[in-house]
C-alpha cells in the first residue's frame, strides 16, 4: 500500500511541476507577443531599410 502512495505522490508533485512551468512559459511567451517587418527607406534613400518590431499590447 505504501508503494502506491509514494507513486500516487510523485505524480502529484510531477503534475504541480509540470503545471508551474506551463503557467511560468505563458508569462514569458506574453512578453515577446507580436511581429516584425521590413519598413522600407524614404523615396530619396529606399536602401535604409529597417526592421521594426510589432507588440500586441499596441493600441
Amino acid at each position: 500500500m505504501l508503494e502506491r502512495q509514494a507513486d500516487a505522490t510523485r505524480q502529484y508533485i510531477d503534475s504541480v511541476a509540470t503545471d508551474e512551468a506551463y503557467e511560468e512559459a505563458l508569462a514569458e511567451a506574453s512578453k515577446v507577443r507580436g511581429g516584425m517587418y521590413w519598413h522600407k527607406g524614404p523615396a530619396a534613400a529606399p536602401e535604409n531599410a529597417c526592421l521594426v518590431r510589432t507588440s500586441a499590447s499596441c493600441g
